[in-house]
């Protein structure tokens, strides 16, 4: 069954306020100011233990050998993690250290001067160091606030409800330095349903990232005026094509997203697969299926030609629980190579509140990876209203594993899942 075309407006796309700007600069000085802190006091202690074992070694060799010149390594410990005025206090306690040391091993100062002034020149030296790291440190951080600003701007977060869906998200880049990476999602409340785009788009960097971007907006766009599902995946894997053919958009000739799109209506999930891991969806009782694709459509931007993919419309029982995911989910292996088994991880995301359940197989895969993750990771658990399947699922063409025929596009194949 095809839905009508609606005259509802498409709401404005969200941007991060002035205020959240303001908080996020806020929070990454504040956050950035406390580990300068901790630092700081571990590099100045290691200095001071160098500095103690210096003089004691120095003191105990007869008074033709001394090693007060070791004294000019000190600055340069400090200047590791300390402020520069604290480095050039450093320095100058070293430099009285050597003075000292030279009068109490009986060296004398005049044959000592020329350590004296090493250890003056190494502290010189190791400030402008420290100038240059915290610089350095503070770019960071503003380059940080940019980044979770740009991820507010293209992965919003949902809120707790879309239409009548329950939602509950995750997103975690594999770059340490990044907060946005190649993977995106996006859960919409249109006139046709609840709609959801999973997308990952290959490789890395700040390519992936516009591409995401042009995906993103594009769904933003066609979901809220496109009845028909198949039709939106068209128009995206459209829109990926057109991008990997633009002259100045740093490509390789291999740009494509895998992305999974779902339709949530009462009782009814409807999904168009390019290319993407199959959703799980878990029963109120912990037992979970994947949904796989009929027949999966290629990634988008690798052209569909003129077929649209095919549909797939599972009926799903009350209390079911549907996770959109990407590969880094389940390709992140443990020590002895095995990959995460999320089937058998299902159970965890019944029965609890959808953000505690994502939390408990976040937890699970860090478990299970040893805190290693090497790829993107995105999730979008969905809890369905309840709600009977309508005529819609009564009427869904079933197709056989051989799929629509050429050039049919809009077929659908229908079964249930979620429960006994």
């Amino acid at each position: 069954m095809r839905a009508s075309r609606s005259t509802r407006a498409v709401p404005a796309l969200d941007v991060p306020s002035a205020a959240a700007a303001h908080s996020l600069s806020v929070r990454g000085g504040t956050l950035a100011a406390a580990w300068r802190r901790g630092s700081a006091l571990v590099w100045l202690l290691a200095a001071a233990v160098a500095l103690v074992a210096i003089a004691i070694i120095d003191l105990n060799l007869p008074s033709n050998a001394n090693i007060d010149g070791a004294l000019v390594l000190i600055p340069f410990l400090a200047a590791g993690g300390a402020a520069p005025q604290l480095v050039a206090g450093t320095g100058l306690v070293s430099i009285g250290c050597a003075v000292g040391l030279a009068v109490a091993d009986g060296s004398g100062l005049q044959p000592s001067i020329a350590r004296i002034l090493a250890v003056a020149v190494g502290t010189a030296v190791a400030v402008e160091a420290a100038v240059v790291r915290l610089r350095r440190e503070r770019r960071l951080v503003d380059l940080t606030v940019i980044a979770e600003a740009a991820q507010q701007a293209i992965i919003r977060r949902p809120p707790g409800t879309v239409g009548d869906c329950e939602v509950a998200t995750w997103y975690q880049s594999s770059h340490e330095a990044a907060t946005v990476g190649g993977d995106c999602f996006e859960v919409l409340d249109t006139p046709f349903g609840t709609r959801v785009l999973m997308g990952d788009v290959r490789g890395h960097g700040l390519p992936s990232v516009r591409l995401a971007t042009r995906v993103l907006g594009g769904f933003r766009a066609l979901a809220y005026m496109t009845p028909d599902l198949d039709e939106v995946a068209y128009e995206l894997d459209l829109l990926a094509a057109r991008y990997a053919d633009e002259e100045d958009s740093d490509h390789d000739g291999e740009e494509f997203v895998t992305a999974l799109l779902a339709e949530f209506t009462p009782g009814v999930i409807t999904v168009a697969n390019c290319g993407h891991p199959a959703p799980l969806v878990v029963s109120p009782d912990g037992a979970a299926a994947t949904l796989d694709a009929s027949v999966p459509a290629p990634p988008l931007g690798l052209g569909m030609g003129a077929n649209r993919p095919l549909l797939d419309r599972f009926a799903l029982d009350p209390g079911a629980r549907v996770l959109l995911y990407t590969d880094g989910l389940v390709e992140a292996r443990d020590r002895a190579g095995l990959f995460f088994d999320l089937p058998s991880a299902g159970a965890l995301l019944a029965e609890i509140p959808l953000p505690d359940a994502v939390e408990r197989l976040i937890d699970a895969l860090n478990a299970h990876a040893a805190g290693i993750i090497r790829d993107d990771v995105a999730l979008v658990l969905v809890e369905p209203g309840s709600g009977e399947p309508g005529e819609a699922l009564a009427s869904a063409l079933v197709r056989d594993d051989e799929g629509a025929p050429e050039g049919e596009d809009g077929a659908v194949r229908a079964a249930r899942v979620g429960g006994a």
